[in-house]
């Protein structure tokens, strides 16, 4: 899944805040015991050479004197255990207080004679070994004991700098996004700001405040970005509707003049053809005309008070205009509604656009029926009106079926079917502009559907 800037931002500063918070920590633990088996083995160093003196220098190697001090010291180690060896290796004195077993090994004498000191730490323990020289003698001694007063404390700062990384860690992915949202809630209003803009209010501009901040900036690049757009779209909609509204005129007068040549005895064969001539110019002044309301439609403010519109008897009239234009054509009306009253289903908005593009609706259901039939179904649910035209015939092979409201598109079945491509597109400008929808849809094989909403009265 994809993350938005805001959701990158917390989650980067939030890992990485982690992963150096846990980094610190580990440290701080790390150094505390290294600090706590260094300050140990201090402690078991000095022990262990005061129990060796005092059984080899003080006591002529007797073990008495070693374990009164043992037993009278008031800071004797816990669980601790002495082991004094000989030059041979023969232990010559032992002492264990409360310890539970051995733990070192004859491997570490090995080392110890090695090395002449030994330090290392097993499990929970502590092991420190030693050699010591007195009258022309060898001696070799370790001391091993467990440090509870230090592994408390450690476990204690474990768990305290567990504690302390989880607090940090909830905190900061909190406050971050917390942050993130509230220092990028400007970038979000700008979004919606400019997700408004559309045909009709290009003239708008976003608002820039007197900070001179990073979104002011933003601000006021985007609106000289609108004012270069809205100049060259206003070129634009100039250009079409000029160019329209000159080519109607030679288009015209190329009508005349065919009709007035085909009112002549002409051979058939060239009859024949200046009729298809004259349906071609009829087709191109057709398009001619389109663009010309497209540009027209583009050009107008959105009005701010339609009048009320019948949607019921606008539709009559659409029909009855078609069956002059198309005798053979056939129309099943059907009006369905809980409303009895006589208001139930008037809209608000510019009946000739209205009426152009249902019209076009039912020219396109005419030409691409096999039947020449249309079903127009009227009905209203709730705050919404809804007109369904329905047509049987072949279904148009498209992915994306709203394709067909866009300029010059046809669909496959279109072949054999004269037609500009526009027909569909202005259905859809007229009903935008009215601020309602349009659909193409295929509600069975077979069968193609248009469907208009609008918001009712």
């Amino acid at each position: 899944m994809a993350l938005n800037l805001k959701q990158r931002f917390t989650v980067t500063f939030s890992l990485l805040f982690s992963v150096l918070l846990g980094g610190v920590l580990i440290l701080i633990f790390a150094l505390f015991s290294k600090f706590r088996h260094a300050d140990f083995q201090s402690r078991l160093e000095d022990q262990l050479e005061t129990d060796v003196k005092l059984f080899v220098d003080v006591n002529k190697a007797d073990s008495s004197l070693v374990d009164l001090v043992e037993r009278d010291a008031i800071s004797h180690l816990v669980k601790e255990g002495i082991y004094i060896f000989d030059a041979n290796l023969k232990l010559r004195y032992r002492i264990n207080n409360n310890f539970p077993s051995t733990i070192w090994e004859p491997s570490d004498l090995s080392k110890l004679q090695t090395t002449e000191k030994l330090s290392k730490r097993k499990g929970q323990y502590d092991l420190y070994g030693m050699k010591y020289v007195s009258g022309g003698k060898t001696y070799w001694a370790i001391i091993e004991a467990e440090d509870i007063e230090g592994n408390n404390k450690l476990n204690y700062l474990k768990y305290l700098l567990l504690s302390a990384y989880a607090f940090g860690v909830v905190s900061v992915w909190f406050l971050s996004f917390y942050l993130s949202k509230q220092s990028l809630r400007p970038f979000d209003i700008l979004r919606k700001k400019i997700q408004n803009y559309s045909d009709p209010n290009l003239k708008t501009r976003l608002p820039v405040s007197s900070r001179k901040n990073e979104i002011d900036g933003v601000a006021t690049a985007f609106n000289l970005m609108m004012d270069r757009i809205d100049l060259a779209y206003s070129k634009q909609k100039e250009f079409t509707g000029n160019a329209s509204h000159e080519l109607r005129t030679p288009l015209s007068r190329i009508t005349a003049r065919l009709s007035n040549l085909r009112e002549q005895n002409l051979d058939p064969t060239i009859d024949t053809e200046l009729m298809e001539i004259n349906d071609e110019v009829y087709q191109m002044g057709d398009m001619v005309s389109s663009l010309l309301l497209l540009s027209k439609i583009t050009n107008n403010e959105r009005l701010k008070n339609f009048p009320v519109i019948r949607a019921d008897e606008m539709l009559f009239n659409c029909m009855n205009e078609k069956r002059l234009t198309y005798p053979d054509l056939k129309f099943d009306f059907d009006i369905s509604s809980s409303e009895t009253t006589g208001t139930t289903f008037e809209i608000h908005g510019d009946e000739s656009l209205l009426r152009i593009a249902i019209v076009n609706v039912i020219k396109n259901g005419y030409l691409y029926s096999d039947r020449k039939e249309i079903s127009i179904r009227l009905r209203r649910e709730s705050d919404i009106i809804i007109i369904e035209f329905t047509n049987s015939g072949k279904n148009p092979e498209m992915a994306d079926l709203n394709d067909l409201f866009r300029t010059f598109s046809r669909g496959e079945n279109s072949a054999g079917i004269s037609g500009t491509g526009i027909g569909l597109s202005i259905v859809k400008r007229v009903i935008d502009y009215h601020q309602g929808t349009v659909t193409f849809s295929i509600p069975k094989p077979g069968f193609n559907q248009v469907t208009m909403r609008f918001n009712a009265q």
